[in-house]
Parts: C-alpha cells; sequence; structure tokens
C-alpha cells in the first residue's frame, strides 16, 4: 500500500505551532489581569527623557492622507501626527487621539489612538 500525504511526525511541528499562536493570546490576557501582581508602571519611576501621560487632551477627527503623510482631519482643523505607524492603522477611520499638540507645528504627539 502505498502512502499518500505527510506523515503525523511531518506535520506535529506545525500543528504545535498553529496551537502555540492560537492559545498565546489568551494566555497573555490572562497574565495581564492578574491584580495579585503589581503593575509594571506602578513601580516604574519616570525618568527625564520619558514622555509623561498627557493630561486629557482629546482630538477626534478622521485619519486622512495629505501628499506623502497621515494627518487628523477634524471639523475645525487638521492636524499632524508624530507616529505615522499607529495613524497608518486607522486610515480613512474616525479616531480618538489622546496626545499632547505642539501649537507651533500643528503636530499631535499620540500617546494613544482608537476608534471613535
Amino acid at each position: 500500500m502505498r502512502r499518500v500525504g505527510p506523515t503525523f511526525a511531518a506535520v506535529l511541528p506545525a500543528l504545535a505551532l498553529i496551537a502555540i499562536a492560537w492559545l498565546a493570546p489568551s494566555m497573555f490576557a490572562q497574565s495581564s489581569s492578574d491584580s495579585s501582581r503589581p503593575a509594571p508602571s506602578q513601580s516604574h519611576r519616570l525618568q527625564p527623557d520619558e514622555p509623561v501621560a498627557p493630561s486629557g487632551n482629546v482630538f477626534i477627527g478622521k485619519i486622512m492622507k495629505s501628499g506623502d503623510k497621515l494627518v487628523l482631519a477634524s471639523s475645525d482643523a487638521t492636524y499632524q501626527l508624530d507616529d505615522q505607524q499607529k495613524a497608518l492603522l486607522f486610515l480613512r477611520r474616525t479616531v480618538k487621539i489622546t496626545g499632547m499638540l505642539d501649537p507651533s507645528t500643528g503636530t499631535i504627539r499620540i500617546a494613544t489612538i482608537a476608534p471613535s
């Protein structure tokens, strides 16, 4: 009788990788919600060159292309965005950005970005 297809031993490593990829997000989600351990930010002191969390500057608008850059187009203004990679994930979507505005350049320093 002739064998057709790969043997179980040949497929086993691929199955293991698929299982790890499928289980990994839930394993990390459980560990991050464990309240018995202190959060890293509770014991971490800010260094002078580290950014401080913004104190509530919220911008809502749509991520659009302007030339070769992504910008936030709101109802009253268009803002440059410092982190083009974060913004690219939300291209042509309405978002809520928390961050600091540099008024001299019109650039928002993105702390968080989420769908609105």
